[in-house]
């Protein structure tokens, strides 16, 4: 995969890569560290990370990009951080916390022009990371892992808050799929909606590869045709 992806990439003068880790700086109140301790760990693991993920793409330069600082406010400065990148990942951790940040700095503008405009960029989402790419985050109330609740009791999740970016027409994401403990609670699920369309069950250590059509190009993950919460585009459940 990792040749597909620098093949992909424009590497005549070394890969740009930036790195988002804000999934993963989400604070858990049931932690035993304050909130403070959690982000400086959270930092430091991304710091981290960011180093093996350049090296594994063996990007020139590379940078992290944190969508919930107080100094990103608008889609205007994440296209300034962007610029550049050809390799834009972003990680997985509490889904919602990423989307409400994500919805903050207005970060698909940015992304959706950047892809635009610069030739072969790739976006790479892990766990959370790709969530939001579908075309909507319900997936990930499906397990239960993620908190809708970490952005504040008083942050109401819309459906139009609900919608993701949708990079891959009529396709959402429901990661960490494991057929003995998620088959029948994925079934379940499908009961709830009210249009076709499609969920991608993706197991761990499996990768979605897909091309600028929206044609796979490589995938080990099966569909699953379920029934959507989408009438024009998005409607209540």
């Amino acid at each position: 995969m990792a040749s597909f992806l620098l093949n992909s990439a424009d590497c005549r003068v070394g890969v740009k890569l930036t790195y988002i880790p804000t999934a993963q700086f989400a604070y858990d109140p049931a932690g035993k560290k304050s909130k403070g301790e959690q982000r400086r760990r959270a930092r430091y693991d991304a710091k981290q990370k960011l180093q093996l993920i350049s090296e594994f793409f063996s990007a020139s330069e590379s940078q992290l990009l944190e969508l919930d600082s107080p100094n990103i406010l608008t889609d205007r400065e994440i296209m300034s951080a962007l610029d550049n990148s050809q390799i834009v990942y972003v990680d997985g951790g509490n889904t919602f916390y990423l989307q409400y940040h994500m919805l903050r700095t207005g970060f698909w503008n940015a992304m959706k022009q950047h892809l635009k405009a610069k030739e072969n960029c790739i976006y790479i989402g892990a766990s959370a990371g790709a969530i939001v790419a579908g075309n909507s985050i319900e997936t990930a109330y499906w397990k239960g892992w993620d908190d809708p609740n970490v952005v504040g009791n008083d942050f109401e999740w819309t459906p139009e808050r609900k919608k993701g970016a949708g990079l891959v027409n009529n396709e959402c994401f429901f990661m960490h799929y494991e057929e003995a403990s998620h088959a029948e609670l994925v079934e379940l699920q499908a009961q709830r909606f009210k249009k076709d369309f499609t969920v991608r069950v993706v197991p761990n250590n499996m990768a979605l590869i897909y091309a600028e059509n929206d044609a796979i190009i490589d995938s080990t993950c099966s569909p699953y045709k379920l029934e959507s919460v989408y009438e024009n585009n998005l409607s209540e459940s």
